[in-house]
């Protein structure tokens, strides 16, 4: 005889044998995933959200919109005198890697 999955009922002996629903035998249906929408019975006609608030920790739109606002293009740049780097020569003419890391500064 073939196990049945779920309930041993005479009704569902030809329609849930075990080799057929859940030939992998790890107790899941296996073709549940592949149901239609349309299919599924006993479902709500609408999903209300449950009651919640968004409070102090999050940032409306228009709040995040001001930050933004507020911040440089990424594509923008800066000279050495701008970043307080003006005295320092920065024109390297080698590097290597021997086991250290090694850049030599003319």
């Amino acid at each position: 005889m073939t196990e049945l999955v779920g309930s041993r009922s005479p009704e569902l002996t030809a329609k849930m044998d075990k080799a057929t629903y859940d030939a992998d035998g790890d107790g899941v249906v296996d073709e549940a995933a592949a149901a239609p929408w349309s299919g599924i019975t006993g479902k709500p006609s609408t999903f209300a959200p449950s009651t919640h608030n968004h409070d102090d920790r999050y940032y409306t739109e228009s709040e995040m919109n001001t930050k933004l606002n507020g911040k440089a293009n990424s594509s923008h740049t800066h000279t050495k005198d701008q970043v307080g780097l003006s005295k320092v020569n920065n024109n390297a003419i080698g590097m290597g890697y021997d086991g250290n890391l090694w850049i030599s500064f003319s």
